[in-house]
């Protein structure tokens, strides 16, 4: 709703200038073929990594690599980790 409504509405619904309606949504079913075939088409592409991502950067076990990290940054590109601390 935020990406919707501006702060201007909000200011002229709380004003009485704009109205509200609240109308029932119905959603359409989607087959878990078709889920699974989106998830895999946005793997493949790379967006799915970028979703995931935020614009920070993930870390996850490698698989490649066992006893380290890898790295997820924001574009999608991966980076073996290999030292790795908190910085508190």
């Amino acid at each position: 709703m935020a990406g919707e409504v501006s702060a201007e509405d909000l200011i002229a619904i709380a004003q009485g200038n704009r109205r509200v309606r609240v109308e029932p949504l119905v959603p359409e079913p989607v087959s878990s073929d078709d889920l699974w075939a989106e998830v895999d088409a946005a793997r493949e592409s790379g967006e799915l990594a970028k979703a995931i991502a935020h614009n920070r950067t993930v870390y996850q076990r490698s698989t490649e690599n066992p006893g380290h990290l890898e790295a997820i940054h924001p574009d999608g590109t991966r980076e073996l980790v290999r030292n790795f601390s908190f910085n508190n």
